[in-house]
């Protein structure tokens, strides 16, 4: 589908620069200290300007669910460049400290390597046992 800033209130489009290379809509206006665009749209109410823009062409996510930049360009709000997925998944397509660990098939504590539970979940043996028996020294009659 194709999207086009026309079709935004102009009071927000007059914020947004594309950029050609990327595609990506660069919002220009208000943003906070994480990088993200914010627009009021009343008296009361100030909103993401990426989600704002999703929802006018997408209409609402589903309950739980948040912004990923495909882009990953936070003042990008392209609707094209979004999806919308739960958190834990936005964090694992990220590049931060919780996405490195989660792709890492070694502990981070000890070096071991993880074993991954019937539900999916991954444990260190080494170091749950480690922390089961401090937990029962210090719990001790």
């Amino acid at each position: 589908m194709e999207y086009t800033i026309d079709q935004l209130p102009s009071r927000l489009a007059k914020h947004i620069v594309i950029d050609e290379k990327t595609g990506c809509w660069n919002y220009t206006g208000y943003k906070a200290k994480n990088g993200y665009g914010l627009f009021t749209v009343s008296s009361k109410h100030t909103v993401l300007v990426h989600r704002y823009v999703y929802i006018l062409f997408k209409g609402e996510p589903q309950f739980g669910q948040v912004s990923d930049h495909l882009c990953r360009n936070r003042s990008c709000c392209n609707p094209g460049h979004l999806e919308m997925v739960s958190s834990r998944e936005n964090t694992i397509r990220g590049n931060g400290k919780s996405a490195r660990g989660a792709a890492s098939p070694r502990c981070w504590r000890c070096g071991s390597d993880y074993f991954t539970r019937a539900d999916g979940t991954r444990i260190c043996k080494p170091c749950l046992a480690r922390a089961s028996k401090a937990w029962h020294e210090r719990n001790k009659g």
